[in-house]
């Protein structure tokens, strides 16, 4: 009876181990891949994010396009779903400067009034446009997020991105 019992049970425990270890390993790959994916995934996002940071840098006046406001909406969820709290944190900081600042870009040099104002001056001398011009440029000039605190707000960002991605400084 025993021999019997040791028979079929050697077996069938060898048969349990055998598929716990399948399953275990199965397992574990998947989990993998799954943080895989997200880590590439997370990599992509921050890559965008500081290639937008880098773009402002060179050229200022991109703070006062829609375009980029647009583009940051973009990857809103992406942020919300892959970033860390800090990068999340540093990625919101900056959305809401810019949004700030084209909210008031809009309500004072593109309003209604401003922009029928700026029509009759075109209407009554065409060397206006360039004076228009130099006028709104002195007010991108003025109301821009100034260098060094954009550089801090990059610099932070970075330090975060790394972090979160575990690379060391």
């Amino acid at each position: 009876m025993t021999e019997i019992f040791s028979s079929l049970i050697i077996p069938l425990v060898s048969i349990i181990g055998s598929f716990l270890t399948v399953l275990f390993t199965v397992r574990c790959n998947f989990k993998n891949h799954i943080n895989e994916s997200a880590f590439e995934k997370r990599k992509e996002l921050y890559v965008k994010f500081l290639n937008l940071l880098i773009n402002i840098k060179s050229n200022p006046y991109l703070q006062f396009e829609k375009e980029t406001l647009d583009y940051l909406e973009k990857i809103k969820a992406e942020f919300m779903i892959y970033a860390t709290p800090k990068c999340q944190q540093d990625f919101s900081q900056i959305s809401e400067l810019l949004q700030e600042i084209q909210c008031k870009y809009e309500n004072e040099r593109k309003n209604e009034t401003a922009i029928e104002e700026d029509n009759l001056r075109i209407e009554a001398d065409s060397i206006a446009v360039f004076d228009i011009q130099a006028e709104d440029e002195h007010y991108k000039d003025e109301n821009k997020i100034l260098d060094k605190r954009l550089n801090e707000l990059s610099n932070f960002s970075l330090v975060h991105i790394k972090k979160s991605l575990g690379i060391r400084s």
